[in-house]
């Protein structure tokens, strides 16, 4: 009882310092790092004006592409959510093919409520070897650093079964990380992404806000 009062004390505070955020109070100013800016967005889009919320953020959306990316990871959680929790227990993941230089980019694979995850790579995955990779992590921090690497190899690359093998991953979410340079592309990466022990786990933000903060980033 305590601690759902005290988060509800919180979330009230919060309410009320978006609705007199100042306009020079940009939300990549004041959340630097990614983890820092999707913890944000989950919290900002309970509110029960989480409308009134996406429309004091079109502005950080059309000028910081960091915060719009930000906000489509926790959209993206928030839609496919629903559907996992139905009884959807597998996930198909895959890079562009060919994929493309110089990406960075990083995702977070969740089957709520597995009580653990396998990932079958496809038979065709290949990159650049040691120079574009794949990396799983258990957990990632405010500051944007990842921990509890899922698997013995630094980096998973090169060419299917040896650079990608099938990994086991306890928990029901996990965190991906793709990086390319800017010599050679090849065709890129796909696996499946299987929950064992079910699935009953709660959206990560209602529907409806998900639904709405997409299409804030998209306009």
């Amino acid at each position: 009882e305590e601690r759902q009062l005290r988060l509800a004390v919180l979330m009230r505070i919060l309410q009320v310092m978006l609705a007199h955020r100042p306009v020079s109070a940009a939300i990549a100013d004041c959340f630097q790092q990614a983890a820092a800016r999707e913890a944000f967005f989950r919290r900002a889009l309970r509110l029960p004006d989480a409308g009134a919320v996406l429309s004091r953020c079109t502005e950080d959306f059309s000028t910081s592409p960091e915060v719009a990316q930000s906000a489509l990871t926790v959209a993206v959680e928030g839609l496919l959510t629903p559907f996992m929790a139905g009884g959807v227990s597998t996930l198909t993941v895959e890079s562009d093919h060919d994929y493309h230089p110089n990406e960075d980019w990083v995702f977070k694979l969740s089957i709520p409520g597995a009580s653990r995850m396998k990932l079958k790579f496809d038979s065709r995955c290949k990159t650049e070897n040691g120079r574009d990779f794949l990396q799983f992590f258990g957990e990632r921090d405010l500051q944007g650093n990842f921990t509890r690497r899922l698997h013995g190899e630094e980096k998973l690359c090169g060419q299917y079964p040896t650079g990608f093998p099938d990994l086991h991953v306890p928990g029901d979410s996990a965190w991906l990380r793709f990086q390319s340079d800017g010599s050679e592309q090849f065709w890129g990466f796909k696996f499946t992404l299987s929950g064992e022990g079910g699935g009953s786990g709660a959206a990560a933000v209602p529907f409806p806000a998900a639904l709405k903060l997409l299409v804030a980033t998209a306009c």
